[in-house]
């Protein structure tokens, strides 16, 4: 069901548009990044290369907020069941 669910969230490329973010929207974003990564480093952690590839995306325009979501969680939910 979750993998269902995971395949419904993440659009192909074709169905991706390009976002066009207005300044505040992407100042909104960037600081909201920010204070994530800061949340990271307080815990002794660092942004990962996939995480920082998705912020690139998200702040390029190229995906939305909620298509890196759910690429995230498709990348890291899979681990963590295989953990568990």
């Amino acid at each position: 069901m979750l993998k269902l669910m995971q395949a419904e969230r993440i659009q192909s490329p074709k169905m991706r548009r390009f976002l066009m973010l207005q300044p505040d929207e992407k100042e909104k974003l960037e600081r909201g990044f920010a204070e994530g990564e800061a949340s990271l480093f307080l815990e002794g952690l660092t942004p990962t290369p996939f995480g920082q590839s998705l912020k690139k995306r998200v702040l390029d325009g190229k995906i939305s907020i909620e298509q890196a979501e759910a690429e995230l969680c498709a990348h890291y939910i899979p681990a963590a069941s295989r953990i568990a």
